[in-house]
């Protein structure tokens, strides 16, 4: 009824900490990265992916080892995830593992992505309040409202995360659809709070 808070947050952020000098240390730190054609943002950390799930998305990573395609992957501490994303991933060129990232950074490195890969539920609504296309690495997922717009539930299934990377790296106009608000749920709730403390 009032909107998520996140979409406030993600808005306040795009305005006052996005700025040029930001900008250039980010740049700086992600050159390499951000110097590909098309970029994947992608995050992995839920225990319903621990074990032949992961190896299964890990070995699907491996198939986007392309001239033009960068992968960026904040790897998750749990030893779990964290092993096994080192052992696959590290000998690629193209895939660029790094320690977990400070929020601004994740969420500028997802604005400047042309597609996200992930299990995380955060993720979902920011790459929507950021116009953004996910792939969701689950079976399930409790933000049911953005799927079949601009996400797709695809869990570990190699074919899916393929033909669905392929159309959203293609496509170069895709309307988007955020049901998470406006910006400003915050104002929405402080004046229902206020309406209902002064009528006490």
């Amino acid at each position: 009824m009032t909107g998520n808070t996140l979409i406030d947050s993600i808005q306040i952020i795009k305005k006052n900490i996005f700025k040029k000098n930001f900008q250039k240390k980010v740049f700086l730190k992600f050159e390499k990265f951000l110097s590909y054609k098309n970029k994947i943002y992608f995050t992995l950390h839920r225990r319903e992916n621990f074990g032949k799930p992961s190896e299964k998305i890990f070995d699907t990573i491996k198939k986007f080892n392309q001239e033009d395609t960068a992968i960026i992957y904040p790897v998750h501490p749990n030893p779990n995830i964290k092993s096994s994303a080192y052992k696959n991933l590290k000998k690629f060129k193209n895939i660029f593992l790094t320690k977990p990232l400070d929020y601004f950074e994740n969420l500028y490195l997802i604005s400047k992505s042309n597609l996200i890969l992930s299990d995380s539920g955060g993720v979902q609504e920011e790459s929507s309040a950021l116009s953004k296309p996910i792939l969701v690495l689950r079976e399930k997922t409790e933000r049911v409202e953005i799927i079949g717009k601009n996400a797709y539930l695809v869990g570990s299934n190699q074919k899916k995360i393929i033909k669905w990377s392929r159309f959203f790296l293609k496509k170069k106009k895709i309307k988007f659809f955020c049901p998470y608000g406006d910006g400003n749920a915050a104002k929405k709730i402080t004046n229902i709070l206020l309406k209902f403390l002064n009528e006490k």
